[in-house]
């Protein structure tokens, strides 16, 4: 048996597996949300230059798979992303972009009630950022003309659920550089708040 059949076997058998588990658990619920809030966010800067966090926006849809204390979330984001360098005495250069985020995360419910929650997740995040104006300074300039739209990161945080309300801060760290030119890893922080619909 190739490796190749090898590997479609283990995750058949996993996928399986997977299935019967959830299977097995007592009433597992699927809950469908909107959610929106506020990220700052900056990049390692190549070189001489330096970056600090600044202010953007996102909001999209959610879904969560609850298994009693275990869940997993699925999003979807519009992202409106901005980020600051600064090099030598020159003024600071914003670049801004619009992305459309996808985090897939685990959580597990450290503490829960009838009425509310706190929980702690993990999972990665991909990104596509699809518009952006350029920068002015020529270093980051002809960094970004060979901009890889696609990022891929890792994510970290903490909720809180009451009820139909749910709130998330959250921290990311990209895995992959924007490009081979401009080698520089984005970081994230947000505060969102989402309501599950049903």
């Amino acid at each position: 048996m190739t490796r190749q059949k090898n590997f479609r076997v283990w995750m058949t058998a996993l996928f399986l597996m997977t299935c019967q588990i959830v299977m097995a658990q007592s009433g597992p619920d699927l809950r469908f949300g909107v959610k929106a809030g506020g990220q700052f966010s900056k990049a390692s800067a190549p070189q001489d230059m330096s970056s600090k966090f600044s202010g953007g926006w996102h909001a999209g849809g959610m879904a969560r798979l609850e298994l009693g204390r275990l869940y997993f979330q699925g999003e979807t984001l519009l992202e409106r992303q901005t980020m600051t360098f600064k090099s030598g005495k020159v003024e600071d250069i914003r670049y801004k972009s619009y992305a459309v985020g996808i985090p897939v995360t685990a959580g597990y419910k450290v503490w829960k009630t009838d009425a509310a929650s706190l929980r702690i997740f993990a999972g990665g995040v991909y990104r596509y950022s699809f518009k952006g104006n350029q920068a002015v300074l020529s270093g980051v300039q002809s960094g970004l003309k060979k901009f890889d739209k696609s990022n891929i990161g890792a994510t970290a945080g903490i909720g809180a659920d009451f009820n139909r309300l749910t709130l998330d801060l959250r921290y990311e760290q990209g895995l992959s550089k924007y490009s081979s030119d401009f080698k520089a890893l984005p970081q994230t922080l947000s505060l969102s708040v989402g309501f599950f619909l049903f």
